[in-house]
């Protein structure tokens, strides 16, 4: 008999969250990492006092969201510091972006004409199901001559961005914004930071997962053995672990070199082949004293990039008297792998914050800037929406199941992980349960 019920490959949040899930049910749970820590691209490291991310990252939607349910199921709730407002940049001054109808037609952002041709197209979409816009571009629905117009291109880019943290509005599907839309239209709050920080976060789900099992760093899974339809072992550091379920939470790209031949559908072998992850750069500062007090979002026009005061929601996460900036910038992988590309980014950004928040420069202790290959496991074009991706369930192999950021479930990035955990374990509890 094994000595655990359920094998997690991968200790980022979807693996996390599903290991504990499963390990709060009482089954016994091992999370195997190839990396020497936990948390993947949400984890946590120490500088100078200053607490920080991997990177930029909220809890969107807060107790109505995946990341909150999945911390109710294990006993332990979340607690949230609400973000403000989303404050837009559009390279002269800062402004409220407005999201709901009231604001947008107090907004000065846009001419009288530009607004009602933006609410008319919200409202067409209350007569079409997200399902029916899948392969529909923004692009497409708003109609290129009004992007073309200033105010009306530059008010939907932004509001866009902050939905689907993506860019290219000819590839974006219009059935992942309208989901979005949708979801916060019925939100208390669009989004916040964890009380206690990411750190809290990582913290409490390996105390569970710990609770009922092990985790396990610096090893990797080198391959999955199938035989019969059933997976009999990850191989990871050159042994073979055994259990009755095993859950796949990496990239799904990695998944068809670990499997011997035909042991995916074509159709599940060619979408993880084919997703395309978000990528860019993510830059944080330390500062010697405040430069805004708010806990507000910040979108800057140009170079497009939202970022925040993690330390403004979190004081733990800055020494006393001092300050954190997170930022983020999304950029082509070919802008990425250029150093001119990136620092052009970089300098543009910068350049719009000593605008934004006057005497910023002469207070930075230092700055830390991280390439990112992947940020969310999924662009949310065309293509690639929720339908179009691998769900938790794999078509030639009853007991193994998938989760994470690329996994076809509602959201984008950290909502796909937890929501994929959720689902995930559910279908794994039902499987155990059943045999």
């Amino acid at each position: 008999m094994s000595e655990f019920d359920v094998i997690v490959a991968g200790a980022g949040l979807g693996g996390l969250s599903t290991g504990a899930l499963l390990a709060s049910k009482g089954f016994r749970v091992l999370v195997v990492e190839e990396s020497g820590h936990i948390g993947g691209r949400a984890h946590v490291s120490e500088r100078d006092g200053f607490v920080l991310d991997w990177g930029l990252h909220m809890i969107r939607f807060c107790e109505q969201g995946p990341a909150a349910k999945v911390f109710e199921r294990i006993g332990k709730p979340l607690s949230f510091y609400y973000s403000g407002h989303v404050m837009y940049f559009d390279g002269r001054k800062t402004g409220k972006l407005p999201v709901h109808g009231h604001d947008i037609l107090l907004t000065p952002m846009m001419s009288l004409r530009s607004k009602a041709e933006f609410l008319e197209r919200m409202t067409r979409l209350v007569f079409h199901s997200p399902e029916s816009l899948d392969a529909t571009t923004v692009e497409e629905w708003f109609g290129s001559r009004r992007l073309e117009r200033r105010d009306f291109g530059q008010f939907v880019r932004a509001l866009v961005f902050c939905s689907l943290i993506g860019t290219d509005l000819s590839r974006l599907s219009m059935g992942e914004l309208s989901r979005f839309m949708r979801k916060t239209l019925l939100a208390r709050h669009r989004g916040g930071y964890p009380v206690g920080g990411w750190q809290n976060v990582l913290e409490s789900l390996e105390a569970t997962v710990r609770s009922r099992g092990k985790i396990m760093t610096g090893c990797g899974v080198e391959a999955i053995e199938v035989d019969g339809g059933s997976a009999t072992g990850f191989i990871a550091a050159g042994k073979k672990l055994s259990a009755r379920v095993f859950v796949f939470t990496a990239p799904v790209g990695l998944l068809p070199p670990l499997l011997q031949a035909g042991s995916l559908s074509d159709r599940e072998a060619g979408v993880a082949g084919d997703l395309e992850p978000t990528t860019g750069i993510s830059i944080e500062a330390a500062l010697d004293s405040e430069v805004i007090g708010s806990r507000d979002l910040f979108v800057v026009g140009q170079p497009l990039s939202v970022g925040m005061f993690p330390s403004n929601f979190e004081p733990a996460v800055a020494p006393p008297g001092k300050q954190l900036l997170n930022w983020y910038i999304p950029l082509s992988s070919e802008d990425l792998a250029s150093s001119t590309g990136r620092q052009e980014a970089i300098d543009g950004l910068w350049s719009a914050l000593e605008v934004m928040f006057p005497g910023i420069g002469g207070k930075i202790l230092w700055k830390r800037v991280l390439r990112h290959a992947v940020v969310d496991g999924f662009v949310p074009v065309v293509g690639q929406a929720v339908r179009d991706r691998i769900g938790p369930r794999l078509s030639r192999i009853d007991n193994l199941f998938l989760a994470g950021d690329t996994v076809g479930v509602p959201g984008v990035g950290g909502d796909v992980a937890f929501g994929s955990a959720l689902e995930c374990a559910g279908l794994v509890e039902e499987y155990l349960s059943s045999r």
